[in-house]
């Protein structure tokens, strides 16, 4: 049933899921526990910030170098900054030293669990698939992606039933951080067991920096500009999404990590629906529809009158959130050049993080001044504007097995 299962996407699974599972600590937990050590929310989103500036250094550079030095040596090396990153909580509750300390490993937005890494990611997975088989590889990795944001959601329970046990506040943090620590260290070993064409590998090696054909560098202008605008959206939102809870609600972390959990539990029930819809009207329009339900739950969830209603409205939105994210990888992989598929994919993701490097910012001094809807509102109106200019750029442009499907 599964023969694209190779040995090579296996281990790219693996180490998906391993970083997956961080962030999905990071995301309940790391603004709730700067506040715990006194950073008001303006210092919170600043550390947003630079982390996004981080995520912005690694994915230009890191898919330059893919594709010229090769990918999975940016896995191994991510692996190994991220796991010193990460044992920076264990060592410090200075605020200012944690803010610069943990800036490197770049988790501040989920990204579907991907990390800075995304497009070297892609690309390796993208060798190691065939045409026929890419969109649902790709949407195998995001539900990877999205049970280890699950997990990770849910472990960060962990430090409220260690305070139950009798533990200190700041001091049950601790053994969650020394998982996340051994977690990162396990992704570097398990990356650099991936096999990479040595042919392929050579080839890069003799390519300029950035070189890439005219066709790919109109794509890769369209696929900037779109990811500039959602992202701008995503950025405002995604990093706050617990403390939001924390804030409005006043909410244990221990329920916001269940909450979490279960949110990304549901959306992967989205991926098998994700293939299926786009073998059925094509991956763009497949990648519009999706966004629809996504954007009306996501104007709607300010407005929630009381927890349980948030939760809920948060859940519902949770199939739809990240179900388009393999459409887009794969469809990007799909319409590029093998040789420079890292790179177009870095700059699509680095579209998508720069915009990190700002709006965590904006929505920590709207979260500081109590305007809790705000940050929502804007989201929702930057990624309709998005979704509809992806349309409009790429309707025509078919990838390859639709091509053949059509012929």
């Amino acid at each position: 049933m599964l023969q694209w299962l190779s040995r090579d996407i296996v281990l790219l699974l693996g180490n998906r899921g391993l970083r997956s599972f961080n962030i999905g600590i990071f995301m309940v937990i790391l603004a709730i526990y700067l506040a715990k050590i006194g950073m008001t929310p303006l210092f919170v989103g600043l550390t947003v910030a630079i982390s996004g500036s981080s995520a912005a250094c690694w994915t230009l550079v890191g898919s330059i170098l893919a594709d010229r030095y090769g990918r999975k040596k940016i896995l191994f090396f991510y692996g190994l900054i991220a796991t010193t990153c990460a044992a920076s909580l264990l060592l410090t509750r200075n605020p200012l030293l944690l803010m610069l300390s943990i800036a490197p490993a770049a988790l501040g937005t989920p990204s579907g669990g991907s990390g800075p890494v995304g497009p070297s990611e892609q690309a390796l997975l993208s060798e190691h698939s065939s045409p026929q088989n890419r969109t649902a590889i790709f949407a195998a990795l995001s539900l990877v992606g999205a049970f280890g944001l699950s997990i990770g959601s849910f472990s960060a329970t962990i430090p409220t039933m260690l305070q139950a046990s009798g533990s200190s506040e700041l001091d049950s943090y601790m053994p969650i951080f020394g998982v996340m620590t051994f977690a990162f260290f396990i992704s570097s070993i398990i990356a650099m067991g991936i096999r990479e064409a040595p042919r392929q590998l050579q080839a890069r090696k003799k390519r300029k920096i950035i070189a890439l054909s005219k066709e790919s560098k109109t794509a890769a202008s369209r696929f900037f500009l779109t990811g500039l605008i959602d992202f701008s959206g995503t950025s405002l939102t995604a990093p706050f999404y617990a403390y939001w809870f924390y804030l409005r609600f006043d909410a244990d972390p221990g329920l916001i990590g269940l909450i979490f959990g279960v949110n990304f539990l549901l959306a992967t029930i989205s991926y098998p629906i994700a293939v299926r819809m786009s073998r059925r009207i094509g991956v763009v329009n497949a990648i519009l529809v999706s966004r629809v339900p996504y954007l009306i739950l996501l104007f709607a969830l300010p407005f929630s009158p009381n927890i349980e209603v948030a939760a809920i409205v948060f859940l519902i939105r949770g199939t739809f959130m990240i179900m388009d994210i393999p459409l887009r990888q794969s469809y990007t992989m799909g319409i590029i050049r093998k040789e420079e598929r890292a790179s177009v994919a870095g700059i699509s993701e680095l579209a998508r993080r720069t915009p990190e490097i700002v709006s965590p910012a904006v929505s920590g001094v709207i979260l500081q001044i109590g305007v809790l809807f705000l940050p929502f509102v804007g989201a929702a109106m930057l990624q309709l504007s998005e979704i509809l200019l992806f349309y409009k750029f790429f309707r025509k442009k078919k990838p390859p097995e639709e091509q053949l499907a059509k012929s």
